[in-house]
């Protein structure tokens, strides 16, 4: 059982919706403190990408930079491979222009969902159902919004990956 599911899930930060860096560090800190080496960046297929942290089985991204940059499917796969858990900050409002970022972000939460990765997400001032607005993609949207729902319940993080 991985006990730093309760403490990640509600983290207890003065009862709040809004996580400044600081407060996330904090959760990292004290749910990942045997970390040994940490980065900025993560190497996916050969590439290198920008994130805020990685280290062991943990990596912590900005969805405004992450999925701006040209990932895929294949990427995805090998995060949740890899990986236990994803924090995920920095959400922002996308719209048919932004098309790009929300069709990979999609890509991702099919695959983290289907292979029960731990995804944290710190929505801050946006709400799940805000992260889109626009209207080509809505199908898609729709059971993505779903998944994220599912995803941030306690029930979900019990699931093992395997």
């Amino acid at each position: 059982i991985d006990y730093r599911v309760k403490n990640i899930i509600d983290p207890d930060i003065k009862k709040r919706n809004i996580y400044t860096e600081k407060d996330i560090i904090r959760i990292i800190d004290n749910n990942f403190s045997s970390y040994n080496h940490q980065s900025n960046e993560i190497i996916i297929n050969e590439r290198k990408f920008k994130c805020k942290f990685a280290a062991n089985n943990l990596i912590w991204i900005d969805f405004a930079v992450f999925f701006k940059e040209a990932t895929g499917p294949k990427d995805y796969k090998e995060l949740s491979s890899k990986l236990d858990w994803i924090f995920i900050s920095n959400f922002k409002q996308c719209d048919d222009y932004s098309i790009d970022i929300i069709r990979r972000f999609i890509s991702f939460i099919d695959i983290a969902y289907t292979n029960k990765v731990k995804v944290k997400f710190f929505f801050n001032n946006i709400s799940v159902g805000e992260i889109y607005k626009g209207t080509k993609l809505n199908i898609l949207w729709n059971r993505c919004e779903s998944r994220l729902n599912e995803m941030q319940s306690y029930d979900y993080f019990l699931h093992d990956k395997n």
